[in-house]
């Protein structure tokens, strides 16, 4: 049971704050708190009089004042217990003003988090503390000025006459070359001239400027400036925040922000843009059925068609960036995805790449747009390592993992690069292993260990994304990506993917060579040139079809086919459908009309889990825009002809 509680009153108005900000003090494991509440301005500012608590979070709105007023009243009524402001929006001048009026720090509401909380309330009762020992003797002042988070400088006249522990260790000088010194010496250049205007103008307000330490390196700062006595004289104290961690954490959230947006706007375009597709594949290849192969029209359309596979996989790059969730798995050979998304990268390149990737690799069950990141991106991060050219090499094997050793099956040629001697974080198991072989510069031994970590990077123009988004994919694939280099002997990337063991139940080839076929279909989808695609073409293959746009209409006329004694024999829904009711809620109406409905989810996009875990939500089967017309016949035969209770995964 955790003891040393630290009272804490909180208040605000709204008692689902309460509850928020309870449940953070209860994840900080270091320290334990006790947390009371007032509702009301008169009911805090009561509280703060009786002095039962050491440290107040204040809310800026409480009905007819604010928490500036509250906090500007308590101290001018003897408080001496710090106080942190919080707030439901971030703005320069309510932090200023509650600066002013002596609040120890400035919290917004929804970004914050337990580790946020814990520092902000252990550097404002560290900051009270030491405040309090100045204002009561020197030498209270040294001994708890020597373990606060903050550099404390005292001056007179613009020379310093006194430093703390902290600020020696912030700027690398030791006190003996620091007294007598102006403060200036420790200001960056840039930030010279905004120094020099706050120190005339004696300003008691923080301000933020570019520190400089021994070393000559910069890095950010906040200033807060207090008139004091010192020795029988009026100097000024100033204390210097370290604002690094701070700057990186907001740029970390401006960061991940944009990420979020583009996200967004990525997922919207590939989803318009799979539907476009789908209906220009599907076309092509109706169109193909009907051209002799050999002729000049098969010859047009062959072109037209693999110019759709690579804009599907374009389309797939930007569902995985934007989707971030599980993979949705198909069976696949990786050899010739490796090679397709490695001439696409290297298009146009000085960078030219050799395979070694033998016909017998283990098929793998993955993501095939997430797999084709990956390598796109350990190409492109090969081709920019050698800038005046180079070779590529990339290498496939069947691996077994036994105790986290690795072993062949047969001896890897002399040609294959070495490979590291740490154990493989995979469990025991037969894996394909894939090496990206460059010739370029390499990586720094300090640098290995982080190259996967989101936003790291030695390259200007590059954003550290890459490769921390490979290692995700990867990780969500259960397998496990791994680096080798030396500096001057180019970089290996080694990944490894389980290899594909059937369940043993139906498998992908069940499904029956033919496309035609017979029952009755009903197909919804908010596209129009999809439904006029799929009616015309699943009317050719012999099926009778009926068009919905939504799933309202779906459930609908599902329900009067089965009144009528007609039922439909399958189902094809798109899970998206804006404005409307898409497949996700529509099949959850058409299994309480009939437990037993065979259903189809397709879809160019989604943001939830549906198509990686279409079982769990009653479907059938799962199809991918954009799709060939003979590859949804075959799916829908392999529904009909399956037990209803037996679920299919073709893609």
């Amino acid at each position: 049971m955790r003891e040393n509680f630290i009272n804490i009153l909180l208040i605000d108005d709204n008692e689902d704050d309460y509850i928020i900000t309870r449940d953070l003090l209860f994840d900080i494991e270091a320290q334990s708190f006790k947390l009371d509440w007032a509702a009301t301005f008169d009911e805090g500012l009561a509280a703060i009089l009786r002095q039962e608590h050491e440290l107040y979070l204040v809310d800026y709105r409480l009905g007819m004042h604010d928490g500036v007023e509250l906090i500007q009243k308590a101290f001018e009524l003897g408080c001496k217990a710090p106080m942190i402001l919080l707030t439901g929006q971030d703005g320069r001048e309510i932090d200023l003003e509650a600066m002013k009026v002596g609040a120890a720090d400035y919290l917004i509401k929804g970004e914050i988090q337990s580790p946020m909380l814990d520092r902000s309330i252990r550097y404002a009762l560290e900051r009270a503390r030491t405040l309090e020992a100045l204002r009561e003797s020197e030498e209270r002042f040294r001994q708890l000025a020597g373990a606060t988070f903050e550099g404390i400088l005292i001056y007179d006249r613009q020379r310093i006459i006194d430093i703390n522990n902290r600020f020696e260790e912030m700027f690398g000088y030791t006190s003996a070359e620091i007294v007598g010194r102006t403060i200036t010496d420790f200001v960056a250049p840039a930030s010279q001239e905004l120094v020099i205007e706050r120190l005339k103008a004696g300003s008691t307000l923080p301000y933020e400027f570019m520190a400089l330490r021994r070393d000559g390196t910069t890095f950010p700062v906040e200033a807060n400036s207090r008139s004091t006595a010192y020795r029988d004289q009026s100097v000024t104290m100033v204390a210097i925040r370290d604002m690094t961690e701070r700057k990186r954490m907001e740029e970390e959230l401006i960061n991940s922000r944009k990420l979020e947006a583009i996200g967004n706007l990525a997922g919207g375009i590939a989803h318009d843009f799979n539907n476009m597709l789908t209906a220009i594949l599907g076309n092509i290849s109706l169109a193909m059925l009907d051209a002799e192969p050999g002729s000049e029209l098969y010859s047009l359309l062959t072109p037209a068609e693999h110019a759709c596979y690579q804009a599907r996989n374009l389309a797939r790059q930007l569902l995985t960036f934007s989707r971030g969730g599980a993979p949705v798995k198909s069976i696949a050979s990786l050899g010739d995805l490796i090679q397709t998304a490695t001439n696409f990268a290297l298009s146009g390149s000085n960078v030219r790449c050799e395979f070694d990737l033998p016909a017998d690799l283990n098929p793998v069950e993955i993501d095939e747009g997430q797999i084709t990141q990956v390598i796109n991106n350990l190409v492109i991060n090969a081709k920019q390592a050698m800038p005046e050219g180079g070779f590529i090499k990339i290498y496939g094997r069947n691996v077994n993992v036994l105790r986290a050793a690795l072993s062949y099956d047969g001896d890897p040629p002399s040609s294959w690069p070495e490979h590291q001697s740490q154990p493989l974080q995979l469990k025991d198991g037969s894996y394909l292993e894939v090496i990206v072989e460059d010739q370029g510069v390499g990586i720094a031994k300090e640098y290995l260990g982080k190259v996967f970590d989101p936003y790291f990077t030695t390259r200007e123009q590059g954003k550290g994304l890459g490769l921390s988004t490979s290692y995700a994919i990867i990780q969500k694939h259960q397998g496990h990506i791994r680096v080798r280099s030396e500096v001057g002997s180019g970089t290996a990337f080694h990944f490894y993917l389980p290899a594909y063991q059937p369940p043993g139940v139906v498998k992908k080839s069940a499904a029956p060579a033919t496309t035609s076929g017979q029952g009755r279909v009903l197909v919804m989808d908010d596209e129009q040139p999809i439904r006029e695609l799929l009616e015309y073409a699943l009317t050719r293959f012999g099926y009778q079809t009926e068009l919905t746009k939504d799933g309202r209409e779906v459930v609908e006329r599902y329900q009067q086919a089965q009144q009528a004694n007609c039922p439909f024999d399958v189902v094809i829904m798109d899970l998206t459908v804006p404005g409307g009711m898409g497949g996700k809620e529509a099949i959850q109406k058409l299994r309480e009309i009939d437990p037993h409905v065979k259903a189809i989810v397709s879809s160019g996009y989604s943001n939830e889990p549906v198509l990686s875990n279409y079982r769990q939500y009653g479907f059938s089967a799962v199809v991918t825009k954009p799709y060939e017309i003979q590859e949804l016949s075959k799916v829908i035969q392999a529904v009909l002809t399956e037990p209803a209770a037996q679920s299919l995964d073709y893609l």
